[in-house]
C-alpha cells in the first residue's frame, strides 16, 4: 500500500494513495452516519491487497477514516514489534493489520448470515433466534474492526502490559488522546470524533 509524503495545501491526492484528503477545519461532516433508505453503508468501492487477507474491499466511509492521520499512523507502528530485526519477513504493520481485521470481521457476518440461511435447530430453551443483522450494525462491526488499534504506539503492550508505564491501548485516556488531536505534523485536520 503507498503512502505518499506530505503534499502542499494545492494538491488533491487519489483516494486510493489513503493519505488525508483536506487540512480544512471548517468541514461538519460526520465519518459514520447512518445510510438514508437508498444508501447501501456496505457498498465496496476502494479495495487493497494484504499478503496475510488477500484483497480486502473498502467503503468510502473506510477509505476516509484510513486517510485520516490518526489512522496512517498505524502504517508506522510495527505489528510485531521488532521482531522484524530477527525475522526479515515479519513487517506487517498495525495499518495493514487493522484492514485485515475488517476483512476477518467479514469472515464472521457471512458466518451469520450462512447459519440463518440454513434455518435454526433448538439447541435449547436459554437460546433463541436473534433478528439479522441489519446494514447499519454491519457498517458498525467493519469500523469497529478497521479502528480496533487506534490507541496503539510503537512498542506497546511491552510499555503497558509487561513494563506498566502507560495506561492501556483501548482505554478511554489514550483513545481521547488520538481522536480529539486537530493537528498532525503541523497541520490542522478535523478531529477524528464527529
Amino acid at each position: 500500500m503507498a503512502r505518499k509524503q506530505q503534499q502542499d495545501s494545492d494538491d488533491v491526492p487519489a483516494q486510493e494513495e489513503l493519505v488525508p484528503k483536506s487540512n480544512s477545519t471548517e468541514s461538519s461532516e460526520v465519518l459514520v452516519e447512518i445510510a438514508k433508505d437508498d444508501d447501501d453503508p456496505n457498498e465496496r468501492l476502494g479495495e487493497t491487497l494484504l499478503p496475510v487477507s488477500g484483497m480486502v474491499r473498502l467503503t468510502p466511509r473506510e477509505l476516509e477514516v484510513i486517510s485520516h492521520p490518526a489512522f496512517q499512523r498505524l502504517f508506522e507502528i510495527h505489528q510485531l514489534g521488532q521482531t522484524h530485526l530477527v525475522y526479515r519477513g515479519a513487517t506487517h504493520m498495525r495499518g495493514e493489520h487493522a484492514i485485515g481485521t475488517v476483512e476477518a470481521a467479514m469472515l464472521f457476518v457471512d458466518a451469520i448470515y450462512r447459519n440463518r440461511a440454513r434455518g435454526t435447530k433448538e439447541a435449547s430453551s436459554r437460546w433463541s433466534e436473534a433478528p439479522e443483522l441489519s446494514m447499519e450494525e454491519v457498517a458498525f462491526v467493519r469500523l469497529g474492526a478497521l479502528l480496533h488499534d487506534i490507541g496503539h504506539l510503537p512498542a506497546g503492550h511491552t510499555l503497558e502490559d509487561e513494563l506498566g508505564l502507560l495506561p492501556p491501548h483501548p482505554g478511554a485516556e489514550r483513545i481521547e488522546l488520538i481522536l480529539d488531536q486537530e493537528e498532525w505534523h503541523g497541520r490542522r485536520y478535523e478531529p477524528f470524533a464527529a
